[in-house]
């Protein structure tokens, strides 16, 4: 709707795409104007509330529109747009046919949050533009296959054994995840660690020569000894994680530079 705050809003952060492309053309329509194309649009379907200003993009692989909730909140009963930037990024990619990778975070377990504990790396996941959703698998009871990586968060709470299979099938098939781990983590993240080679210990990691002083169960690691290379990096409550003395190193192997070690054991699951 031209002249209105919101509108103006999406419109302008659109001619900042504009900056960085000129495959992107921006139109503006008053629906009062043109019933028409708001009815070809179905928009008048939409609730009223969220009904304007939509913004619909289209592009070779169809159309898209973003509605107001999608880009605003209500803040202080005034709305305010937070995240459109994502909402646009993800419609563009969609209607030139850009499959956005995903990255799901394992939820039912008392995980680490990622709208407040976890909530930069969401962002900045979002601004490397993936798209980032939680995963319940007691009521989903499988991986997604547009799943680029499985985040286990730090789960406080046992795992199920059919979560337990599930979890190993997606590893087993070669396919990504991160799993984080407080002290003392459940017995079920410990064995399925195991099976891939990794030992988790009882307690918490001392370095009682580089910590965040006074604090020496806060090891601080510096730029020199950590991968990427990061001014200083410290791991208040970190457990300490060993190679399972039950798995001998059998193959090295180097992509793109990096060396990996494949561990191998009797009832490993590694596929060579």
């Amino acid at each position: 709707i031209p002249g209105e705050p919101i509108g103006e809003y999406a419109v302008n952060l659109l001619e900042e795409y504009q900056n960085y492309t000129d495959q992107l053309s921006i139109e503006s329509i008053d629906p009062a104007e043109n019933p028409d194309i708001a009815r070809e649009y179905e928009t008048t379907l939409i609730p009223q509330e969220y009904r304007y200003p939509a913004i619909v993009f289209e592009g070779d692989d169809g159309e898209r529109m973003v509605l107001m909730p999608e880009y605003c909140a209500i803040i202080e009963e005034q709305i305010i747009p937070i995240e459109a930037e994502h909402a646009f990024t993800s419609a563009i990619l969609q209607v030139t046919g850009i499959v956005q990778r995903k990255v799901y975070f394992l939820t039912g377990h008392g995980e680490s949050d990622i709208y407040s504990d976890y909530s930069y790396a969401r962002e900045e996941l979002r601004d490397n533009l993936f798209k980032v959703e939680t995963l319940n698998l007691q009521i989903t009871p499988s991986i997604p296959e547009d799943c680029a990586a499985l985040v286990i968060a730090a789960p406080q709470q046992s795992l199920t054994s059919s979560e337990v299979e599930i979890i190993q099938r997606y590893l087993a098939s070669g396919r990504q995840a991160l799993i984080l781990i407080n002290p003392n983590p459940p017995q079920e993240i410990e064995q399925l660690l195991s099976s891939w080679g990794v030992q988790i210990e009882d307690g918490i990691v001392i370095d009682t020569s580089s910590y965040v002083s006074p604090n020496k169960n806060s090891p601080l690691v510096t730029w020199e000894r950590n991968y990427f290379g990061f001014e200083k990096t410290h791991f208040p409550g970190a457990t300490a994680v060993i190679p399972n003395p039950e798995y001998t190193p059998q193959l090295f192997q180097s992509e793109e530079g990096e060396v990996q070690v494949i561990w191998v054991s009797e009832d490993s699951p590694t596929q060579m």
